[in-house]
């Protein structure tokens, strides 16, 4: 035999078989399912992370709702306690009624004063009268 046709037969391959591994075909079969799966996959991830973002854009609104609700409530009653504290300022203290409280009893004491005085005047005014009275009968 000479040596280019033990080449020949070296170079020669087995025809395969239809379960053969190496074979192109296989290859590109798992090739194809590796990539359906993974796009499937990714497509399931996206999907997820998608109905994540609107839950999270839901959430997102509620609470901005609620903060500005909030904020309209602690406002009002921000402007509530402002006028509480003004009218809690102008309100006497106990120093103060305790000054008020003496200054009524002086003043009673002093109408008292008055009410004997105005006895008296009237016991005067009574006896005037009654002199213009009985002189106007002598004369």
């Amino acid at each position: 035999m000479s040596r280019t046709q033990t080449n020949k037969q070296t170079k020669r391959r087995e025809p395969l078989s239809p379960f053969d591994l190496i074979s192109w075909k296989v290859f590109n079969d798992i090739a194809h399912w590796v990539a359906i799966i993974a796009l499937g996959v990714w497509g399931y991830l996206r999907t997820k992370d998608n109905d994540n973002v609107i839950a999270v854009k839901a959430v997102s609104s509620e609470l901005v709702a609620f903060i500005k609700a909030s904020t309209d409530v602690n406002e009002q009653q921000n402007t509530r306690l402002t006028v509480l504290e003004e009218a809690v300022k102008h309100l006497p203290t106990e120093q103060d009624m305790a000054h008020l409280a003496n200054d009524v009893s002086s003043v009673k004491a002093q109408i008292n004063g008055l009410a004997g005085l105005l006895a008296r005047m009237e016991h005067q005014i009574n006896l005037v009268h009654d002199h213009l009275l009985n002189n106007n009968k002598h004369r």
